[in-house]
């Protein structure tokens, strides 16, 4: 099943980038590939978060962190479909001139929420465990460095959307922010629970992490991709198409850290696996 998903996961993708390829200079034809690359992926997203959820017996701490993902996930959903609702049938306007955004924008920052107090659940949890392998300087190196990429990418966004949050209003502004702020944390986060999870059980636990990882620095790539294309040397509209399509990536390591979760367990024995 996980061969399967990781089969999906890069079909999407590659779709996706087949489909931008196609579809550059047409900004409906674009808008189109995305949205529908967006919805394949957000379903995928939901689908393996909870299958992950329903793996874990009740009162199993990592029950409860796929039942936060998975939250955050259904949401993501809700506002993809609201999203995707005002594209097509919003008469050409933009979604910041529609009702929806300030709901959205509710939406959206409730789902980053949910996904950062998951990670933050998995961190406190193997802290009261009371397991505290050393810190060695090439641990500190990798956590500094994902963490200056981190807020490399992520502080500039967040000042951009404060200079503009009378001109974006404060359903976009704050949608952006929140965004920004959660795809940050997620990072930093995951980086010592992915070495905590590989210390403790090996690759196959330490994997769901790693996706989760990478989804949190395609969500990243995704909110500065406009602010990383006019830094590469390419024409930057069609740089930010390609870049947008890191918003899908994202979506589909979500899912794929649900079923890496799934196969873990399955890998390591349900007696063995339990972390409750």
């Amino acid at each position: 099943m996980t061969r399967l998903w990781w089969g999906l996961t890069c079909a999407v993708f590659l779709a996706e980038i087949i489909g931008v390829t196609i579809a550059l200079g047409q900004r409906d034809q674009l808008a189109l590939v995305h949205d529908v690359a967006g919805w394949a992926a957000t379903v995928l997203a939901v689908t393996g978060c909870v299958r992950a959820y329903t793996i874990f017996a009740p009162g199993e701490f990592l029950r409860r962190v796929w039942g936060l993902l998975s939250m955050g996930a259904l949401l993501l959903m809700v506002g993809m479909a609201m999203r995707s609702y005002w594209t097509h049938f919003g008469g050409g306007l933009p979604i910041m001139q529609s009702p929806l955004i300030a709901p959205r924008a509710l939406v959206i920052i409730a789902a980053n929420t949910l996904m950062v107090a998951a990670l933050a659940l998995v961190a406190h949890t193997y802290r009261r465990t009371g397991i505290r392998p050393p810190r060695t300087p090439k641990f500190l190196l990798v956590w500094l460095l994902v963490t200056a990429a981190a807020l490399l990418l992520g502080v500039p966004e967040v000042v951009r959307s404060l200079q503009r949050f009378t001109h974006l209003g404060w359903p976009t502004a704050m949608t952006h922010i929140a965004s920004t702020i959660g795809d940050v944390c997620t990072l930093i986060l995951v980086v010592p629970i992915l070495r905590l999870a590989y210390l403790l059980r090996g690759g196959s636990l330490a994997r769901p992490w790693f996706a989760l990882a990478v989804s949190g620095l395609m969500w990243l790539t995704y909110d500065a991709h406009r602010a990383i294309a006019e830094l590469l040397p390419w024409h930057p509209a069609t740089t930010s198409a390609y870049l947008q399509t890191s918003r899908s990536l994202g979506l589909l390591c979500i899912g794929l850290a649900g079923w890496l979760s799934w196969d873990a367990l399955r890998y390591l024995g349900r007696d063995d696996a339990g972390t409750g």
